[in-house]
């Protein structure tokens, strides 16, 4: 099926061509248009083979995302892990009085990592030491565009045809 969309763009060219031609012999009438595109081409046929394409991969796609979400559980079962096995770790080596001891599997040292900031009361800290993030509120403004307000440097875009695919 991977031919399918190759097919599929040249059925479009000629499909294109046929509509053009008909329109050109003073054909208007957007049925018979249709129809005689339906007889002369295999339009119909590839849009079913690209429909069924896109399926086959949204349900790949859909797969990939529950295979992320255990993948990602996973990994934080392993992380809980490692840092439950690392408080062990540094537990026995105080409790021992070790600060470095060389195994096979490698050397583990006691060690301090640097001094963490702990915020206690966030409306205290002086305005020089805040990050304020400015985003433009696109629901906001589209509400407001919509009512037919005016908002300098933003606009509406033109809709724009999409497809949809319903699955039976």
């Amino acid at each position: 099926m991977g031919d399918a969309k190759a097919l599929l763009s040249r059925e479009i060219q000629a499909a294109i061509a046929l509509r053009d031609a008909l329109r050109d012999m003073g054909h208007e009438d957007a049925e018979f248009i249709r129809d005689a595109i339906e007889g002369e081409t295999n339009i119909h046929e590839l849009v079913a083979a690209v429909a069924a394409e896109d399926a086959l991969d949204n349900a790949i796609i859909d797969g990939i995302g529950e295979l992320q979400l255990a993948t990602i559980d996973r990994k934080e079962r392993i992380a809980a892990r490692v840092a439950y096995r690392r408080e062990l770790l540094l537990k026995a080596m105080e409790a021992a009085g070790l600060t470095k001891l060389a195994t096979p599997a490698g050397t583990v040292s006691v060690g301090h990592s640097a001094p963490k900031v702990i915020v206690i009361a966030e409306d205290e800290i002086p305005e020089q030491f805040i990050k304020v993030i400015r985003q433009p509120d696109k629901r906001a403004i589209g509400d407001a565009l919509k009512a037919g307000e005016f908002i300098p440097g933003a606009r509406l875009s033109n809709s724009e045809p999409s497809i949809r695919i319903r699955r039976a």
